[in-house]
């Protein structure tokens, strides 16, 4: 038995923040239920795009039903009322407002299920003046903030994931598990705002000490780091970067006192001197860089890991998905799906002593389910049938 086995979760959501937290969801043991419009999510359009089907999609709608529901039309919104009506969480990530002009919003849904958790996912909040802009993670990196600490000098630069997204997704669910826990202690349901905006604001820990503590604002630094430039990548003899992670004054010297570095320790003796004199980062770099600049990479990680400091690789993306540590953690699955056939998805990373992530539903065609989950909630073959001829639902 897996945690959320006796949860049921209506997804109203498309792109990238429902849809995933569903499945994280989902993977918990959650009996989910993606519900589409006929005009479908937007993610199954975004690349890579293969015979038709979108991988962007199939990586984050795995373990759940799908239904597809024309939430316009009265009788289909009846279906919608008969699945809320069973259901413990409904997510959605519409503009706000949207679930409310068609009636199916925490108010609506509140009188036929008192219990309900409704959690509602947008880029700026509810409550929001800007609550009906547009929230792409492109943009909210920009609008929080992101791209004005992450570049050169010169020039922003996005991280190369939704990052935003991703973030968002992990409060959402982080939101709706406490909610659970409190439904169960105290008997009531309750509605959730869950912000891009402030999710993440949450990751400006240290920046903003930095802007309140020294009155300085964090700027792009390119590789560099706050903690100086013995928290720094460098190039070894075949070209690979090495990062270094040397944030105590023990791994300092230890890396000075062994490495031929003793000059810098005499002027530096601690970290906190590294650290602190920013003029003379230059310096450091450019007598540290010779070093590491002197041996092979794999050499480095050897030594360096022997010693007990800090230190990697930059990896590309086939390395880490084809390295030894991801076959040993077993995060990559193979699933099976109708039209394609055998595909790779990446798990959820939960691994507990009682319980296993496993891909139980591939990801679904549009409607796939439909037949099924509303002969659940009492609908006859004669009733999907109509429904289906009036278009309200598929």
């Amino acid at each position: 038995m897996k945690p959320l086995s006796n949860i049921t979760v209506l997804e109203c959501g498309t792109g990238l923040t429902a849809p995933y937290t569903s499945s994280l969801l989902g993977d918990l043991g959650a009996k989910v239920v993606k519900i589409e419009g006929p005009e479908g999510d937007s993610s199954r359009s975004w690349p890579p795009i293969k015979n038709g089907f979108s991988y962007y999609y199939a990586s984050i709608n795995r373990n759940k039903r799908n239904i597809v529901i024309n939430l316009k039309n009265d009788l289909g919104r009846e279906v919608f009322y008969r699945l809320a009506g069973r259901a413990d969480v409904i997510l959605e990530n519409f503009v706000p407002g949207t679930v409310d002009r068609l009636g199916i919003g925490y108010r609506d849904v509140k009188r036929i299920n008192p219990k309900i958790i409704y959690c509602h996912i947008s880029g700026f909040g509810w409550d929001s003046p800007y609550r009906s802009r547009a929230a792409f993670d492109y943009i909210m990196q920009g609008e929080t903030g992101w791209m004005s600490f992450t570049g050169t000098p010169e020039t922003p630069c996005r991280i190369g994931i939704p990052i935003t997204d991703f973030i968002t997704s992990l409060y959402a669910l982080s939101s709706i598990l406490s909610a659970i826990i409190y439904r169960d202690k105290y008997g009531e349901g309750m509605e959730i705002d869950i912000s891009m905006w402030d999710c993440q604001i949450t990751s400006f820990f240290t920046l903003a000490q930095i802007y309140w503590v020294e009155n300085r604002i964090p700027g792009r630094m390119g590789m560099k780091y706050i903690f100086g430039p013995a928290y720094h990548p460098y190039k070894a003899k075949d070209d690979r970067w090495i990062i270094l992670g040397i944030a105590t004054t023990q791994h300092w010297r230890k890396f000075c006192e062994k490495y031929g570095l003793r000059k810098l320790l005499e002027n530096y003796p601690t970290i906190v001197d590294v650290q602190e004199r920013r003029d003379k980062h230059g310096e450091i770099e450019e007598e540290i860089g010779k070093v590491i600049r002197s041996r092979e990479s794999s050499e480095w990680i050897k030594l360096l890991t022997e010693d007990g400091i800090p230190s990697g690789l930059v990896n590309n993306v086939a390395e880490v998905l084809n390295h030894p540590q991801t076959a040993i953690r077993g995060i990559i699955a193979k699933t099976f799906h109708k039209k394609i056939g055998e595909i790779k998805v990446i798990k959820s990373p939960f691994k507990t002593s009682k319980f296993n992530v496993e891909i139980e539903i591939p990801p679904s065609l549009p409607g796939e389910h439909t037949d099924e989950i509303m002969r659940e909630i009492g609908y006859s073959e004669e009733e999907i049938r109509k429904l289906k001829e009036i278009g309200a639902v598929s």
